[in-house]
């Protein structure tokens, strides 16, 4: 089934998904071993391939909800078919509600009120969404994988200069991060077809762009170092 084309700022929903071995010895061998998943526990006493899989299920959590516009869109319809079912009662039904239920003036102005608001915030995340100095979900996912290659050993933590981005793929951390979302974005086309398009767009990217958004994404705090 072809997922609904979407806009606005996605509104997260839970994603879980398993990674095979496969794909686990894959993003180790980017970072330059691949038995460094046996080697490596992160902060918190979990295994690297945990972290991983943790970092995946997050960024597909907060890219597979529906949009702020389809939120809008279900409440400003919520509304509508509240007023239109008061008004198309017939007058007889409507009078023994109205008496059974005295409060219903107050509660259809509640209702509304309540409508208003949700709008509002909504409004004003899709406003904040467009602000390019803002993080987003690839940000958050790209400072997990940063912090996860940091637990290795003797491993590098550096990226290319400006000067330098065609030689990206000699640098650990870039390579473990594209080998990251790729697996993020096979996961996705299984789990969450809602955000593969936009994992897609970042595997897809050049290294100079990709090398761009890790250096963004590093002066960001790792969601896995507090989990």
């Amino acid at each position: 089934m072809t997922p609904r084309k979407k806009a606005g700022p996605p509104i997260g929903s839970r994603v879980t998904a398993s990674l095979s071995d496969q794909q686990v010895r894959e993003f180790c061998r980017a970072i330059g071993e691949e038995s460094i998943a046996d080697r490596v526990k992160l902060p918190n006493g979990n295994s690297l391939p945990w972290g991983l899989q943790r970092a995946i299920e997050k960024a597909l959590s907060m890219e597979a909800g529906p949009s702020t516009r389809e939120i809008k869109a279900d409440m400003l319809l919520f509304g509508r078919r509240v007023a239109a079912a008061y008004r198309e009662m017939l007058p007889e039904t409507r009078d023994l509600f109205t008496d059974a239920y005295l409060g219903w003036l107050d509660f259809a102005a509640d209702i509304s009120e309540v409508v208003k608001r949700v709008v509002a915030d909504i409004d004003e995340t899709e406003q904040q969404a467009r602000d390019p100095k803002l993080f987003d979900s690839s940000d958050w996912f790209l400072s997990d994988i940063i912090w996860i290659v940091k637990q290795c050993p003797d491993v590098s933590r550096s990226l290319p200069s400006k000067a330098y981005y065609h030689q990206a793929n000699k640098y650990a951390l870039f390579n473990a991060a594209r080998a990251a979302v790729k697996i993020a974005h096979s996961v996705a086309e299984r789990h969450a077809p809602e955000a593969a398009s936009k994992l897609k767009r970042l595997r897809d990217c050049k290294p100079s762009t990709f090398v761009n958004k890790l250096l963004r994404a590093r002066r960001l705090p790792a969601w896995l170092s507090i989990s």
